[in-house]
């Protein structure tokens, strides 16, 4: 015996058709699927071996009937992310930190918990609940810090000043999908903050504001964006397409509020990939800011500093910070790739795992001002410069990119910055 042939038939006496075949003689057994609940179905079998096919087998009748069991779902929240760590500190006492995320078996619901303390320097925690069942995201924000700074006279080793700042405050955000690529967004929050220096998130960048150092600022503001992302990645990061996020952030003289602004951010990025140059990459990033009004912020141009990219770096500046409350940045890269898909281990480092290998150059340039009418007049900050990225995976499973660059200003002539991160600058 090689093999069952199977033929089936809606009428005993109506033309079989044949089905398909078993060829596991010892398990012997077909799955028709293609059936009708409560209809009516005539099977034969035949046997085949090397002389032929036998006599059909005597007519089996059958009725399927489809029974399907439900329960209804109930909601429960189980563990994602489960991280703490501590330690012990002379000088300090007891540190540690830790992260909780939550969520449900559908991901309609998430809890995220994040929480650290330094005694004498650092004590903060963050809450965020994320509903998505809806078309709408709904996303609630709590937070609550409390920083210390001393600043010391290193050869006495006294300290000469003291800074404290308290904030806390929450924000209730909304997305919402006009396409796959499109979105809305807004949301009301209020921030509070006591001591200086005093900060207030805007979209990705950092607004430094301080108006009373010895009481309680109060910040109620909404916040309205438009995000479109049209990127596109060959490998790790976009490389063709553009994005866009236009925002507004707006202070206003409302409740117990007693600072008043409004913050514009635009900003976009568009790549192009040259696939007859080895998918050369040219990569841009345009980003402006303004905020106006009785109380108006302050953005500042930072450096690229280790294990953090400022939303808005200039390379070749060493360790200065230029603010203003106008802002306009743009940084432009040729990103070509040196060796693909290597997947190198360098031994002794086995769980380093090298996939890529990049060499890009680069130019940044930008300028601040405290005024609109003062942008014609002020200063140009520019550099250029040259870098190797390193595309790797940590126990090939984190995506870890090293970059270093080396950078030079334009402005004026001095030595070269060299610059080291684990973070891509857009």
């Amino acid at each position: 015996m090689e093999s069952y042939k199977i033929y089936r038939s809606t009428s005993a006496g109506a033309t079989f058709s044949y089905l398909g075949s078993t060829t596991n003689i010892r398990l012997g057994q077909y799955v028709d699927y293609d059936v009708k609940d409560n209809g009516s179905y005539f099977y034969y079998v035949t046997a085949v071996n090397k002389i032929g096919e036998s006599d059909p087998s005597p007519l089996v009748e059958v009725h399927p009937s489809f029974k399907v069991a439900y329960e209804d779902y109930r909601f429960s929240l189980s563990p994602d992310v489960l991280l703490f760590l501590a330690g012990y500190d002379s000088s300090f006492g007891f540190v540690g930190g830790g992260v909780v995320q939550l969520s449900d078996y559908l991901g309609d619901h998430r809890i995220g918990i994040l929480g650290d303390t330094i005694p004498g320097v650092r004590t903060g925690i963050e809450a965020n609940y994320e509903f998505s069942q809806w078309r709408t995201t709904v996303d609630l924000d709590y937070f609550y810090y409390q920083n210390y700074f001393n600043i010391y006279d290193l050869q006495s080793g006294n300290i000469v000043n003291q800074y404290r700042n308290n904030e806390n405050g929450f924000t209730l955000n909304f997305s919402y999908p006009i396409d796959t690529s499109t979105r809305i967004e807004y949301g009301v929050g209020t921030q509070r903050f006591l001591g200086s220096p005093i900060y207030l998130q805007f979209s990705e960048g950092i607004s430094n504001y301080n108006l009373n150092t010895d009481e309680w600022n109060v910040a109620n503001f909404y916040r309205l964006s438009f995000v479109q992302d049209k990127r596109k990645g060959t490998q790790f990061w976009p490389s063709s397409g553009y994005g866009l996020n236009f925002t507004l952030l707006h202070a206003l003289p409302v409740l117990d509020s007693n600072v008043s602004f409004a913050n514009l951010l635009f900003e976009t990025d568009f790549f192009a990939d040259f696939s007859f140059l080895n998918h050369l990459v040219w990569a841009n990033r345009f980003i402006g800011m303004s905020s106006q009004g009785p109380n108006p912020q302050t953005f500042f141009i930072g450096d690229d500093s280790p294990f953090q990219a400022y939303f808005t770096t200039i390379r070749g500046y060493g360790g200065s910070t230029f603010f203003g409350s106008n802002l306009g940045l743009w940084n432009t890269e040729l990103r070509y790739p040196l060796a693909t898909n290597m997947n190198f281990i360098p031994e002794p480092l086995s769980f380093l795992l090298i996939k890529d290998v990049e060499i890009a150059g680069f130019a940044d340039t930008g300028l601040v001002a405290n005024q609109l009418g003062d942008i014609p007049n002020s200063p140009v900050l520019s550099s250029i410069g040259t870098g190797i990225r390193f595309y790797t995976f940590i126990y090939q499973r984190a995506l870890v990119m090293f970059r270093f660059d080396v950078a030079w200003r334009l402005d004026q002539p001095e030595p070269p910055t060299f610059h080291f991160n684990f973070t891509p600058m857009f």
